[in-house]
């Protein structure tokens, strides 16, 4: 198959402008410095055998380059779960706050939704947890919710109910 029957040229050209404007953009600027992109090395125990907790913020981002940054931290860490053995046993946890928007529903075809789907069906299996937060579990993508255990804090009053709960939490860990 030739180039020009996979991707028109003008096609290509589009494509090839969209990436020089999203590498020359100063607010991906700081994507490209610092640790690289390696979630094995993010996760691995360190010296007392302690899992680190990794925390990817891209609030500072404007929307297209949050979704793209989000799609690909979301392709290499379904990767990475991918490496791991089978178990039942917990090893790693990923957690997504406000998660509006990052898994709509059907047709809408966003860089996240399919590691994010893939994750919630597949993680468990090998000792990996999803949890999503997020005000409005209709917004997310129907395959999303049947995959997930779900559990509902709407409309407490953190002061009197969170507490509670908390105590009552650390009763039962002794």
């Amino acid at each position: 198959m030739g180039m020009d029957d996979f991707l028109p040229r003008r096609e290509r050209k589009g494509l090839a402008a969209a990436l020089n404007t999203l590498l020359a953009s100063p607010t991906f600027e700081a994507w490209r410095r610092g640790s690289a992109l390696d979630v094995a090395e993010w996760l691995a125990p360190r010296a007392d055998g302690r899992t680190p907790a990794v925390i990817v913020s891209v609030a500072y981002l404007d929307d297209d380059v949050r979704m793209l940054v989000l799609g690909v931290v979301l392709e290499q860490f379904q990767a990475w779960v991918r490496t791991q053995p089978g178990t039942r046993q917990l090893g790693a946890l990923l957690v997504f706050d406000e998660v509006y928007g990052f898994v709509p529903p059907h047709p809408a075809n966003l860089p996240t939704r399919r590691p994010l789907v893939s994750l919630l069906k597949q993680a468990r299996g090998f000792g990996v947890g999803v949890l999503l937060g997020t005000q409005n579990p209709m917004d997310l993508d129907y395959r999303a919710l049947s995959n997930a255990g779900y559990g509902s804090w709407g409309g407490c009053r953190p002061m009197r109910i969170g507490h509670g709960w908390w105590r009552r939490w650390r009763a039962t860990r002794g």
